[in-house]
């Protein structure tokens, strides 16, 4: 097509416009136990803001993953494209999945003054 001008995403583009469309992932953390084992994975749904290219989660202060990252920090966050009702239905029917990424890396916990700035913004946001 003549005047057509195509925008090509590269595939880090494409990450962050999934992960800044979105506000909810699964967060996955290596459960700790009294033998010390690390063979399972503890996973569950956490809400998120990304700030400057970061995420930052909400954790509730009970969760297991703040034991679990106490004991080992690495985590893995995955997060889809939120699709409305009906679409992700329509996209069901045909077998196709939204896209969807996973990152990986350390959990760090915020120091106080830090936690209490990202705390209101979530509070603004949610």
């Amino acid at each position: 097509m003549k005047g057509s001008k195509t925008t090509i995403l590269t595939l880090a583009e494409k990450c962050k416009s999934i992960l800044a469309s979105n506000w909810q992932a699964q967060l996955n953390t290596i459960k700790a136990d009294a033998k010390g084992s690390k063979e399972s994975i503890y996973t569950s749904k956490v809400k998120y803001i990304l700030k400057k290219g970061k995420p930052y989660l909400w954790v509730n202060e009970k969760d297991m993953h703040n034991v679990n990252t106490i004991i080992d920090d690495r985590a893995s966050l995955a997060v889809a494209s939120p699709f409305p009702g009906p679409l992700a239905n329509l996209f069901k029917s045909m077998q196709k999945l939204p896209a969807r990424i996973a990152i990986t890396g350390n959990v760090e916990p915020l120091k106080e003054e830090k936690a209490r700035l990202i705390q209101s913004k979530f509070m603004h946001v949610y």
